[in-house]
Formats: structure tokens, sequence, C-alpha cells
């Protein structure tokens, strides 16, 4: 009998425990990991798109992996907003790795006039991602 009601009081302590969890929860919209920021697309399959640099005006090299690890969990990275990196002047090295970039948007490398880089299956979707006329898109 005692250890049954140990059991229920237990199980009592971790529903409140639960509970209070749940009552503190703030879904999670965007957030920064290292030189990138990133938007969350659906929290519950746990898509995020990248948003753009942290700094405009210093950045040289953006690697977009398939996920990318924040808040004890692993999300992956399936597109590039429209203008995420629009005016980056600096940018000059794009790496793309995997497969789980889908999408990259309108005018997403636009007014990036150092951007020099080799592409492979991006190629369409880097043109309308507003890649500057003069880069070459080359197979690897």
């Amino acid at each position: 009998m005692q250890k049954k009601k140990t059991e229920a009081a237990d199980y009592e302590k971790a529903a409140a425990d639960k509970q209070k969890e749940l009552d503190g929860y703030k879904p999670i919209t965007e957030f920064k990991v290292k030189t990138l920021k990133y938007k969350v697309l659906d929290e519950a399959k746990g898509t995020v798109a990248v948003a753009g640099p942290v700094n405009k005006k210093t950045i040289k090299t953006v690697t977009v992996s398939n996920t990318v690890k924040y808040d004890k969990r692993t999300w992956t990275v399936v597109q590039i907003n429209a203008n995420a990196f629009k005016g980056c002047k600096k940018l000059e090295k794009l790496i793309i790795k995997g497969n789980k970039v889908k999408k990259i948007c309108k005018q997403a490398f636009a007014q990036c006039s150092k951007l020099k880089t080799k592409f492979k299956d991006f190629q369409r979707m880097l043109k309308t991602g507003g890649v500057p006329k003069k880069v070459k898109l080359i197979k690897k």
C-alpha cells in the first residue's frame, strides 16, 4: 500500500513539474548561431530558414549546413530567405553543405558584388536569389 502511495506521489510531482515547464514555454521564432541568424519556419517539423548574417558589414564567407543546433535541439535548414544577404558587400564565398536547402528566395544575394564561389545543385535557385550577373555559376 505504501509503495502505491509513493508511486502516485512521484507521478503527481512529475506531472506538476511538466505543467510548470509548459506554462513557461515560449515558442522559438528566431535565433542566432555563430555568424548567422535563423528564422523558424515550422517548430513541429524543426525547420528553419537562414535569415541573414549577424553582421552584414563584415561577413566574408557563409556556410549553410543541413542542420543547426540551438536550445538542445537540431533544426533542419531548408531555405535562405529573401534579402538574407542583400548588401553584404564583403561576401566572397558561399558554401551550401548537403541537400536540405530546397529554396533560395528572391534577392537573397543581391548586391553581393564580391561573391565568387562554385555551385552545383543550386544554380537555378541562385539565379532567382539575386546573384550578381557577373558571377559565373560553375559546376563542381
